[in-house]
């Protein structure tokens, strides 16, 4: 009998200690298969290196294939990027240089402060990290150096 207790807790805890599975990530995450193709663009490899035409394969976070000719595998999401151009890491989405940051007023210097409602308007995304309204070419300055 202890022995069929004894696992029926172990079962218990088990499954208690993966109920909250399914919770919402804060911040931009997607657990898709992250598979594209980008065909028909003007691809620039290096400053001396330019490629009509060109396909790109991207597996994850990482670029599989840069060229012309190439059959695209199964379970890709295609791009038909025609007239425009790939730039290798020239843009950085994740810096803030030349966006102005927002000034938030803290009454404890050392911590963040809670966000327990969204202050937009309008219709928004329930993850405030998501920010599809932000323009970052109208609101870019160059930073001059004092």
């Amino acid at each position: 009998m202890k022995k069929i207790l004894s696992l029926l807790w172990v079962v218990f805890t088990v499954t208690l200690s993966n109920a909250q599975g399914t919770f919402p990530v804060n911040g931009s995450h997607d657990v898709r298969p992250k598979k594209y193709a980008v065909t028909n663009a003007t691809i620039i490899t290096s400053p001396s290196k330019t490629i009509s035409n060109a396909t790109m394969l991207v597996d994850g976070q990482k670029i599989t294939y840069v060229g012309t000719n190439k059959n695209i595998p199964k379970g890709y999401v295609i791009y038909d990027m025609n007239g425009k151009y790939v730039y290798p890491s020239f843009i950085d989405a994740f810096s803030t240089y030349g966006v102005t940051q927002p000034e938030i007023e803290r009454s404890n210097p050392w911590s963040s402060p809670q966000v327990f409602e969204s202050p937009k308007k309008g219709a928004y995304n329930w993850n405030a990290a998501i920010r599809s309204e932000t323009r970052a070419y109208k609101d870019f300055t160059i930073d001059e150096k004092k």
